[in-house]
């Protein structure tokens, strides 16, 4: 048994919520923030809105394309009609989860009577009780989130890995994000020995390893215990291919806010330490002044293409620093591990400077006819 309780502190996370079943043909999505349910529109939260793609089997990506392609409410009415097509077949049974304080939908699930279920949430205690049980092996954050539905744990194997950077070394990790109500997915995480700064995704853009009911335990062993001892050269060389890259790139001015942006929105209380790491950008902006350019007028595109002084490798470190530490402002787990996954999202990014194009040459336009 485990020296930790996990579970105690998901249901404690969950007081403030309501379960209660309905059926499906009884749903209809409204928008990205707006679920109709027996009739009555009800506040979705974004989670709730994954979950409504999932059950229908689109992607958000779908979604978004039929909604500016065809009319703006095409994507919605293709999910309603999606899942019409599920009741016709069987009367389909959805586990809605309510947030009592916001007055909002947070979760929906299909009913699980058929098929994988997800893993026992103690099943997944033992686990990781089972791996912290090896000296080597550490937890080193966990991250309840989704009113309770959802946690993340973030573990290392504490065994150095030296990188060809001078001074640079890091820890093999995983993090394993188990759902009430869903697989757990696990993908390849690595922790930077410089001041303990904070776990990185190594390619969080492939598709996550997933488990449940019907996985074999062999499974378990082989994608965490195994391959979290054994890491794979390829990610780790990888992983230091791109930091060499964000190293000896700069942000683009689109990049720039998009990073401040997030960061200024949530730790308010800590101006000083983001300065320390992306400078103040005062300093640059009135240099585009001085050549007449308004960047507040300029559109996303023409951002992407404007340079800034600032570092990616400081700015991804930002990230990583404030989402694996405790400073002046209060933060939700929710927004640590949404300001982690942003670290490892621009870290495998295609940065902005990679399509500058330099020394172009200029032209006469003169008319032909």
């Amino acid at each position: 048994m485990s020296n930790f309780n996990f579970l105690n502190e998901m249901q404690e996370a969950r007081k403030n919520t309501l379960s209660y079943t309905c059926k499906l043909s009884e749903i209809a999505p409204v928008s990205k923030t707006e679920i109709k349910i027996k009739g009555k529109v009800i506040p979705l939260s974004a989670t709730g809105f994954k979950d409504l793609l999932n059950i229908a089997g689109i992607t958000n990506q779908i979604l978004q394309h039929l909604n500016e392609t065809i009319n703006p409410k095409a994507g919605f009415q293709l999910i309603s009609a999606i899942a019409k097509s599920i009741v016709n077949k069987s009367d389909v049974l959805i586990t809605i989860v309510f947030d009592t304080d916001k007055k909002s939908v947070v979760r929906l699930a299909r009913d699980y009577s058929e098929g994988a279920a997800p893993i026992p949430g103690q099943a997944i205690e033992n686990l990781l009780a089972s791996l912290i049980s090896d000296d080597k092996i550490n937890l080193q954050q966990t991250f309840i989130t989704d009113n309770g539905t959802k946690i993340a744990f973030n573990v290392i194997y504490d065994v150095t890995i030296p990188l060809t950077m001078p001074g640079e070394e890091i820890c093999y990790g995983k993090q394993l994000t188990w759902d009430i109500f869903s697989d757990l997915s696990i993908v390849d995480m690595v922790e930077r020995q410089v001041c303990t700064n904070g776990m990185t995704g190594i390619v969080p853009g492939d598709t996550p390893i997933k488990l449940n009911s019907l996985s074999d335990p062999s499974e378990w062993y082989k994608n965490v215990y195994d391959s979290l001892k054994h890491p794979n050269s390829e990610s780790v060389k990888h992983y230091e291919r791109k930091v060499l890259n964000s190293m000896q790139t700069p942000l683009s001015v689109y990049e720039f806010n998009k990073i401040k942006g997030h960061v200024m929105s949530i730790w308010r209380d800590d101006m000083e330490r983001i300065i320390r790491h992306l400078g103040d950008d005062r300093d640059w902006k009135i240099k585009y002044e001085q050549k007449g350019l308004n960047l507040e007028k300029m559109t996303s595109g023409q951002l992407r293409n404007c340079p800034t002084p600032v570092n990616s490798w400081d700015a991804i470190n930002l990230l990583t620093d404030l989402a694996s530490h405790t400073y002046n402002s209060p933060v939700s787990a929710t927004s640590k591990r949404i300001t982690q996954k942003m670290a490892g999202q621009l870290l495998n990014s295609n940065w902005d400077e990679s399509s500058w194009v330099d020394q172009l040459p200029k032209f006469d336009i003169k008319r032909r006819i």
